[in-house]
């Protein structure tokens, strides 16, 4: 058991049941139901246009209602209910995954505070670019409008046959650029 396991160990009852109704065996519904659930958060925050400081609050004030009450919601609808093998599995997959993005965004900052401490010039000559392209962007679009982008794309490339044609794209790109070399 890791370490996320044993602390989300209360939460166990609800992550599986939410997976079950997200994550269907069926990909088109699926990806129909994450369509669904970012666009309703988009519009959410498109209509509220909360400040950072609003919507951390919002988001912790939640967050400690959810901490407070999650012994008694597993009680009064999943008493008496174990977890089969397939959903204890599943909960293991969903924690090691979230073990691994933060594992990941862990391993890139200490990666970005070396660079920048053993090359500081070098650092600045990629980061400022990049910082400044993500300011103009930040004044064209909001954040929250490039998030739901890449989370409908991210959605979109989950369809089998989505992914054929991006990968058949992609063939006669790297073809094209093979040619254009030699």
């Amino acid at each position: 058991m890791t370490e996320i396991e044993k602390s989300w160990s209360e939460y166990k009852y609800v992550v599986v049941h939410a997976d079950k109704l997200i994550n269907t065996p069926d990909v088109i519904k699926t990806t129909g139901t994450h369509a669904a659930i970012y666009s309703v958060l988009y519009a959410i925050f498109l209509f509220c246009k909360p400040s950072v400081l609003t919507l951390a609050s919002i988001i912790l004030a939640f967050g400690l209602v959810i901490d407070t009450f999650i012994g008694s919601l597993n009680q009064k609808v999943f008493a008496g209910k174990p977890l089969s093998e397939s959903e204890e599995k599943r909960f293991s997959e969903i924690c090691s995954n979230f073990s691994g993005c933060t594992s990941c965004l862990t391993s890139t900052f200490t990666c970005l505070q070396k660079q920048r401490a053993d090359t500081p010039v070098k650092f600045l000559t990629y980061a400022l670019p990049m910082l400044a392209a993500t300011a103009y962007l930040g004044r064209k679009c909001s954040i929250i409008s490039l998030v739901w982008i890449a989370l409908i794309i991210k959605c979109t490339l989950r369809i089998p046959e989505v992914q054929q044609k991006v990968n058949m794209v992609k063939d006669k790109a790297s073809g094209l650029l093979q040619k254009k070399q030699k």
